[in-house]
């Protein structure tokens, strides 16, 4: 972020969290995106927090009650750190579903029930 916003970026920081999540969600909507075959969802981001080393970021987007398949794009941080693994949970009537994507596997997908 540091980099891509051409400013200092601390993000646990609380007194900057307006202005960081706007950093957050630059960078996000560049690297994460949800869809289905025909096009890309528009992504509300709702806000992050931290966990000790982990920063969990939330968002939703609402799926076309006819959209069956979801296809998510997660390429977040894969850029610079090889190892990196992004955790995508997706909530169906039937539970919660969890999905991993790594640099190698950049692209998962959810079967709605």
């Amino acid at each position: 972020l540091n980099e891509r916003s051409n400013e200092k970026v601390f993000l646990n920081a609380n007194s900057n969290y307006k202005r960081n999540f706007i950093h957050i969600k630059d960078y996000l909507n560049a690297q994460f995106m949800i869809g289905s075959s025909v096009s890309n969802r528009m992504i509300e981001w709702l806000g992050y927090e931290f966990e000790e080393d982990v920063c969990w970021i939330y968002g939703q987007v609402p799926i076309d009650k006819d959209q069956r398949v979801v296809f998510i794009q997660n390429r977040i941080l894969t850029d610079i750190y090889d190892g990196q693994q992004n955790l995508i949970h997706f909530i169906n009537p039937s539970g919660i579903e969890s999905e991993l994507a790594t640099i190698r596997n950049p692209e998962v997908r959810f079967i709605r029930e």
